[in-house]
């Protein structure tokens, strides 16, 4: 007889399994419900297609069908738009494609270039591959301004953007072209299908059949790996200017159209779009009448230069909305693409080379550090959450401050192999307006960071004594105060000690706890720059002259953009106040709009923003701005911070000494 306790056992068990049942039952009926071809799933299609993989090129084809100089089953080729700097990046997607795939099918590949490429860019990429490989430089008017483009309109979007990549021209050259221009090159002219690679996007699955051939056998379109929500600020127009096409041009727009895909109950765009780091399409889409009539479209009205519009948007709105139903996309299957964050990959202004700014900021750290994750919550805007499952950092990176100042993220340091973009190379520690910031995951292997650290330092050493360390101890958020000081105290005397023994005379170095959920990541970097800012010496002068005559307690120089002061005065900075400064900042409306409207035209043109503010206890701000890109923020009493008119003259002067100091 079963016991009670066996029962109750027996009854979880079958409650489990009718769970999972229930929950089977439900995802069938929901997958089913997204039909692509003939009232078949696309589910559906994939699992009954790719069983027999031979009908799509499988392996027992493979070594016939697509010897190296065989005609291939479909007229297609591998094609990136890359500079010669992409080499390495570049190298590591083919190593992983032919690893994966292309050793088997040896499609073509052609890569593409604003300029010619070298010949070290050549070889370095025919090495990997038996398949035809061919070079080709871009076409006259398809990179760069058109001509009926307001240029300084541009700039200015430039100079005041806010979002991600906001302030790249080349981006924006990129992402027109690949909007309207790539399947136009006469190294394409033949082909039927492409499929876009670029350094950086990994390949971790083996792909044992022919994309191309699915495609075209099932009259696939469009083929995707990922659909995230594009960045709001970057495409504020694109689909009112989309509307205003479909309206224009509703005979080009089937009424079987997929537009619903994008487009809400209240017809406003979702923002949903297939991330063009990786896609694969059939070109005659591209080449048809109503796509070119749209991306004509769009491209009159400027998006691409006055705001950020990019190319995946464009093509996935296109795709659903002169895609018919009986076409259909293609959708993540086993390939097991990798794709880098959006703008690393697609990103060809990357620091080129070793020909890095002289006056830098050198970002490292081991992988999962968490550097990747401060300069995107401070030169980008992003939420601290929304750079938790970042990418990892493929590619050096550069961020600039208005100063004149670069601040580089180089990928994390797994091994000192060259593809580290050479972080044992000397020269990038040379120079006296260099500073290294080594980022440490406060809860992770802090010894395998410092031993990282001391080879880095050891290469620096060799160059540039006075190179300022400065080591940022990451992630402290939920560590107790005794604790963040002890690990603090820990690592510095580990550092100092190290040093002994190393022999090294390492004149400066500086240890900051932080973590992106205050504004610690902030101040340190404030810290970090501003001895590199031109003319620092005489920026605190004129700063401590401003509080002097103003009977201020404190005031800051403050990049706009990043809150990232640039100089103070020379009285001690407490905490309390820059935290409460960057708040400030942070939270008025008043200052957004007038830094993003406001260009000045000469040294009385500065605009002056009276804004009193209370801190806790006595104190209140007074924010004067000098630029766009720069304001005072001054600290005092109620009683000195309401004489505006001494404030106001006293800032005007400082803000004439200011301009010739600083491009602003």
């Amino acid at each position: 007889m079963i016991s009670s306790r066996r029962a109750v056992a027996v009854a979880k068990f079958l409650g489990i399994l009718a769970v999972l049942g229930l929950l089977v039952h439900m995802g069938t009926t929901l997958f089913s419900t997204r039909y692509n071809t003939n009232g078949q799933s696309i589910f559906e299609m994939w699992g009954n297609s790719l069983a027999n993989n031979q009908d799509y090129g499988g392996p027992a084809q493979a070594q016939g069908d697509y010897a190296p100089a065989a005609p291939k089953p479909v007229k297609a080729a591998l094609v990136a738009l890359v500079r010669n700097d992409d080499l390495y990046g570049l190298r590591k997607t083919i190593r992983e494609l032919e690893d994966r795939w292309n050793h088997k099918y040896n499609y073509p590949y052609i890569f593409l270039n604003d300029k010619p490429f070298s010949e070290k860019f050549k070889s370095g990429v025919q090495d990997l591959t038996k398949a035809t490989v061919q070079f080709g430089t871009l076409e006259p008017g398809t990179w760069g301004y058109p001509e009926w483009i307001d240029q300084e309109k541009a700039k200015h979007e430039r100079e005041t953007a806010t979002y991600i990549k906001g302030r790249s021209e080349s981006y924006r050259f990129m992402c027109r072209f690949q909007s309207g221009f790539v399947y136009k090159h006469p190294l394409l002219q033949d082909l039927d299908y492409y499929w876009r690679i670029e350094p950086d996007v990994h390949y971790y699955c083996d792909i044992d059949y022919d994309p191309f051939l699915y495609m075209q056998k099932n009259k696939l379109i469009y083929g995707w790996n990922i659909a995230p929500s594009e960045y709001e600020p970057t495409v504020r127009t694109l689909w009112n200017t989309t509307q205003e096409f479909m309206i224009r041009h509703a005979d080009m727009v089937p009424q079987d159209s997929m537009i619903d895909w994008v487009r809400d109950s209240k017809g406003q765009y979702t923002r949903c779009h297939f991330w063009s780091n990786f896609e694969i399409v059939n070109l005659d889409f591209y080449r048809s009448k109503e796509y070119q009539a749209y991306f004509d479209y769009l491209d009159r009205s400027g998006g691409f230069f006055y705001e950020r519009w990019g190319d995946a948007p464009v093509h996935s709105i296109a795709a659903y909305a002169g895609g018919r139903q009986s076409m259909g996309m293609y959708g993540p299957d086993n390939m097991g693409v990798g794709l880098p964050g959006e703008g690393e990959a697609g990103d060809i202004e990357q620091a080129k080379g070793d020909e890095l700014a002289e006056r830098r900021v050198l970002f490292m750290g081991l992988p999962r550090s968490g550097k990747t994750s401060i300069l995107r919550v401070i030169f980008d805007g992003e939420q601290a959450y929304d750079t938790m499952s970042l990418m990892p950092t493929q590619q050096r990176t550069e961020h600039r401050l208005v100063a004149g100042i670069s601040v580089y993220d180089f990928p994390g340091i797994d091994d000192f192999s060259d593809t580290q973009y050479s972080v044992l190379n000397p020269e990038i520690y040379a120079g006296e307006h260099t500073s290294l910031v080594f980022v440490i995951d406060s809860q992770s292997d802090i010894q395998s960071s410092l031993t990282t650290l001391f080879t880095v330092m050891r290469t620096a050493q060799s160059v540039n004594a006075q190179l300022p360390i400065n080591v940022f101890i990451n992630k402290v958020d939920g560590l107790s105060e005794e604790l963040k000081q002890d690990i603090q105290h820990d690592i510095q005397q580990r550092i100092l000690k190290n040093m002994g023994y190393e022999n090294l005379n390492v004149t400066q170095v500086h240890v900051f706890l932080t973590t992106i959920f205050d504004q610690s990541i902030r101040e340190a970097l404030s810290r970090v720059v501003r001895y590199l800012v031109p003319k620092y010496s005489s920026l605190e002068t004129i700063l401590n002259s401003f509080c002097s005559k103003s009977s201020l307690d404190k005031v800051f120089l403050f990049d706009v953009m990043t809150k990232v002061y640039l100089a103070t005065d020379s009285s001690p900075t407490y905490p309390p106040q820059y935290i409460f400064a960057c708040q400030t900042i942070e939270s008025m409306e008043e200052v957004t709009m007038m830094c993003s409207g406001f260009v000045p035209t000469s040294d009385d043109d500065a605009v002056l923003q009276r804004i009193n503010v209370g801190l806790d206890g006595n104190d209140e701000f007074f924010i004067y701005q000098i630029s766009p890109y720069l304001l005072l923020l001054c600290i005092g009493s109620p009683e000195i911070i309401r004489q505006t008119s001494l404030l106001e003259f006293n800032s005007s002067k400082v803000t004439k000494a200011i301009r010739q100091i600083l491009p602003c």
